[in-house]
């Protein structure tokens, strides 16, 4: 018994876990959900895999939360922290794009054009509702490494329970970790540094271009 927590310590103490290619698949099957739906009346098969399919972020959070109820008591904080950093961070842009479609349906529902107000406001829901989803099926990781972080006395009771509350928040759930690996477990360093350069390059870039395109409008 001792030997293997030993193997699992030495294993937790590896930079690049295991578990975090199961993160990444994850973020990836979120990216695709969107085109494989679109395809999904073409496929011939069996209609449990097509619910499973079609209510993809419910199948991942029952999946999440037994790798965490098996692994809880086996694996390390730091493990936790860094699956929930790898989904957070790369499906970020996901919920750029989603956020930028949600304005776009809230200004359309302002045309002139009748049939935009009832479709404008249908197509905003069920971005929101689905993002919503999102981001409750990848929660039990980050959930956990909350919970043995106040076991480990990492942090405190309060911090825990309002850094759980935002792990169901859009945008606060991601800057909740990320300053938790930053400030608590000096991780994820310059992964953090480098998107939040890219993210800041992205924001100049399209600051320019609408910025450039309003002189031009006036010009």
């Amino acid at each position: 018994m001792q030997k293997s927590m030993e193997i699992i310590s030495k294993n937790d103490e590896k930079k690049f876990h295991l578990l975090y290619i199961w993160a990444i698949i994850e973020a990836v099957l979120i990216y695709s959900h969107i085109f494989i739906l679109s395809v999904l009346d073409e496929w011939n098969i069996a209609k449990l895999l097509r619910m499973a399919i079609v209510f993809l972020p419910i199948v991942l959070l029952i999946i999440n939360l037994i790798i965490v109820l098996i692994s809880y008591k086996k694996l390390d904080r730091t493990v936790f922290l860094g699956c929930s950093v790898l989904i957070k961070y790369i499906l970020i842009p996901f919920y750029i794009i989603g956020a930028a479609i949600i304005c776009i349906c809230l200004l359309f529902m302002f045309s002139p054009v009748i049939i935009m107000a009832f479709v404008a406001p249908v197509v905003t829901v069920t971005f929101t509702v689905y993002g919503w989803c999102v981001i409750v099926a990848m929660a039990p990781f980050s959930i956990a490494y909350l919970l043995k972080a106040k076991k480990d006395g990492v942090l405190p009771k309060i911090i825990t329970k309002i850094a759980i509350v935002t792990q169901f928040l859009f945008c606060v759930d991601v800057v909740t970790i990320m300053i938790l690996a930053i400030l608590r477990e000096h991780k994820w360093v310059k992964l953090t540094i480098f998107l939040l350069s890219l993210l800041s390059l992205c924001a100049m870039g399209i600051g320019c271009f609408i910025a450039i395109n309003i002189i031009k409008a006036f010009v």
